[in-house]
C-alpha cells in the first residue's frame, strides 16, 4: 500500500531519502507524516512559501566551511577573509557568529591535522541507498586522512556533544561505503569545543551498529504516517493543509512583510520588544550565554506543581499538606495559589501543554503555551499564572499594568480562534497573580469593551512592527547587559 500523511491530499513520491536529523534522538517528537513528506519531495497545491534554502544558516555555514578548505593552504589568513566574504551582508549578529565559526574551525582543522595527517576534503553532501525505497542523506564536511579513514565533521552551533547515537551511527555507514574506517568528530562553531564520537571505525562494525540501532528506526519512520504539531511545523510543506492546526486570525487579515513561514509566540514578542536583533538570534537559534534567575527557576518549579496537581483530582489545599516543590521558599507561593483554587465545575482542556496554530492570512505558524485552559458553565476560561516577589503586584491596577503585553496576547489568542476551536462561543482570561504575601485573580472577558481596547492598541504596538521588520536590528540599551546574545552584537557591547 502506497504511503501518504494522514489526513493531508499531498503527492510523494514511492522513494523516501530521510535525512540523518529526521532518525537521530530527539526530546521533541518529530511528525511522521511531515518527515515522511519532505523525505518523499512531496508537494501540495497552494502551499505557502517556504525561507529559501540558500538564506538558511546551515548553508551560510557550508560556504565558510568550503573558503577555509579551499583557501587555507593559498591564503595567508588560512581563508579566513574569504569566509567572511561569504556573509558580508548578512545580519550583523550572523556575521559575528560565522566570523568565529570561521577562526574556531580553522583552528580545529589545524588540531586534527596535527593528531591524524593531512585531511583531503570530500565534500559536504552525501547519499547512500539502504534498500531500492530508502536512502540517508548526510548534510556535513568529510575529510580523508592519509591511511584511508574517512573523518566527519558534525557541526554544533555552540558547543560539542560527547554522546554518540543514531546521527554518528548513520553518518559513519552513509560514507563508509563498506571499505573506508570511520573517524565521527563533533565540533562546536562558538564555542570551539570538539568530542571524538567513533574513532575509526571498521566498515564490519559500522554494518553491524547500523543494524542495530538504525535500521529498525527507519521502518518504523517509514511507514509512519500520523500528525504530531511542533516546532517543525514552520518548515513543513503541508502546513496550510494540517487539520491537527488551530486555525488563527491574529491581526484581523494584516498581511506579514516577510514572504514566507515564520514563527510567532508571545515570547517572541516579548523579545521583539526589547531588542529586534535578540528575537532574530532565538529565531536562528545563534548560541547564547543564559543566566537564569533564581526567578525563574522558581516559576518554573511553581508552573509544575500546581500542573501536576491540576492534572489529578486531589484539591491543591490538600495536596499542598502533603507535598510542595521540594524547595521551602516556594511553600508561600504554593499556599496563595491554594488559597484562590477552585475547579468545581471546571473541565481541563489543556495544562502547561504546546498549542499550535496556523494563521492563513499572515501565512505564519502561531505557538500558544497556555498555563491552563479549562471549560467552565460553556465559557473558555484561559488562566495565565504570574509568580512575582513583592507583594505590590497584587493590587489589581498593578497587576494589569505589569502584565498589560502578555494580557493582550491571551485576549487576543482567545479572540482570534481558541475559543472557537474548543467550540465556546465565550472567553474569559484568568491572570492569576502569586507572592510570598498572598495572591489575586483578576478577570477579564474577551467581549468587555476594555478588552477590545486594549488588543486594539496592542496589535499598533509591537506586532505591528514586527510584521513590517525586515532588518531586525539592536536597539542598544541598558537591557545590553543582561542579554544572552551580547557576544554576537557590537552595538550591544559598546552601548
Amino acid at each position: 500500500m502506497a504511503w501518504s500523511p494522514a489526513g493531508i491530499p499531498a503527492k510523494v513520491r514511492t522513494k523516501a531519502s530521510f535525512s540523518l536529523s529526521d532518525v537521530e534522538e530527539s526530546d521533541y517528537p518529530r511528525c511522521p507524516a511531515s518527515v515522511g513528506i519532505k523525505a518523499r519531495g512531496g508537494w501540495l497545491e497552494n502551499s505557502p512559501v517556504q525561507e529559501p534554502f540558500d538564506d538558511l544558516l546551515i548553508v551560510r555555514i557550508k560556504e565558510v566551511v568550503l573558503a577555509i578548505v579551499q583557501a587555507r593552504g593559498s591564503d595567508a589568513d588560512g581563508g579566513l577573509a574569504r569566509a567572511h566574504a561569504t556573509h558580508e551582508g548578512r545580519h550583523p549578529l550572523v556575521r559575528e557568529f560565522l566570523d568565529t565559526a570561521a577562526l574556531n574551525y580553522l583552528e580545529f582543522l589545524e588540531s586534527r591535522e596535527a593528531q591524524v595527517g593531512t585531511l583531503t576534503y570530500v565534500g559536504y553532501s552525501h547519499h547512500r541507498c539502504l534498500t531500492p525505497e530508502v536512502s540517508l542523506k548526510l548534510w556535513a564536511p568529510v575529510y580523508q586522512t592519509p591511511d584511508g579513514t574517512r573523518e566527519i565533521h558534525r557541526l554544533r552551533y555552540n558547543e560539542a556533544k560527547s554522546e554518540a547515537g543514531r546521527w554518528s551511527t548513520g553518518a559513519a555507514w552513509v560514507v563508509n561505503r563498506r571499505e573506508h574506517a570511520v573517524t565521527v568528530v563533533e565540533f562546536g562553531l562558538g564555542a570551539g569545543s570538539e568530542a571524538v564520537l567513533q574513532n575509526c571505525v571498521e566498515p564490519e562494525m559500522v554494518r553491524t551498529s547500523m543494524d542495530a540501532t538504525l535500521v529498525p528506526n527507519l521502518r518504523a519512520l517509514y511507514s509512519a504516517n500520523h500528525l504530531v504539531p511542533g516546532s517543525h511545523c514552520v518548515g513543513c510543506k503541508a502546513v496550510a493543509h494540517c487539520p491537527k492546526l488551530i486555525q488563527m486570525d491574529m491581526f484581523a487579515g494584516a498581511a506579514d512583510e516577510t514572504p514566507w513561514v515564520r514563527s510567532l509566540s508571545e515570547a517572541d514578542l516579548s523579545r521583539y520588544r526589547t531588542c529586534p536583533a535578540t528575537a532574530l538570534a532565538k529565531s536562528l537559534h545563534l548560541p547564547s550565554e543564559v543566566a537564569s534567575p533564581e526567578s525563574m527557576a522558581r516559576g518554573m518549579r511553581i508552573h509544575r506543581w500546581i500542573a501536576d496537581r491540576h492534572a489529578g483530582t486531589i484539591p491543591c489545599v490538600e495536596a499542598l499538606l502533603i507535598e510542595g516543590t521540594g524547595f521551602e521558599e516556594d511553600d508561600p507561593y504554593l499556599a496563595a495559589h491554594a488559597a484562590l483554587c477552585d475547579r468545581a465545575g471546571s473541565t481541563t482542556l489543556s495544562l502547561e501543554e504546546t498549542l499550535v496554530g496556523w494563521d492563513a492570512k499572515l501565512a505564519d505558524v502561531i505557538f500558544m503555551k497556555p498555563d491552563e485552559v479549562v471549560l467552565r458553565d460553556g465559557v473558555l476560561v484561559l488562566r495565565e499564572i504570574k509568580t512575582l516577589a513583592s507583594a505590590a503586584v497584587v493590587e489589581a491596577d498593578n497587576a494589569w499594568d505589569q502584565f498589560s503585553d502578555v494580557v493582550a496576547w491571551w485576549l487576543n489568542v482567545l479572540d482570534s480562534g481558541l475559543a472557537a476551536h474548543f467550540g465556546a462561543a465565550d472567553a474569559l482570561l484568568e491572570l492569576e497573580v502569586l507572592t510570598p504575601a498572598g495572591g489575586a485573580v483578576y478577570q477579564l472577558a474577551t467581549d468587555q469593551d476594555e478588552a477590545r481596547f486594549q488588543v486594539a492598541g496592542w496589535r499598533l504596538d509591537t506586532p505591528a512592527l514586527w510584521l513590517i521588520d525586515r532588518s531586525f536590528l539592536p536597539t542598544p540599551g541598558p537591557q545590553c547587559a543582561r542579554c544572552e546574545f551580547l557576544r554576537w552584537c557590537r552595538e550591544g557591547q559598546e552601548w
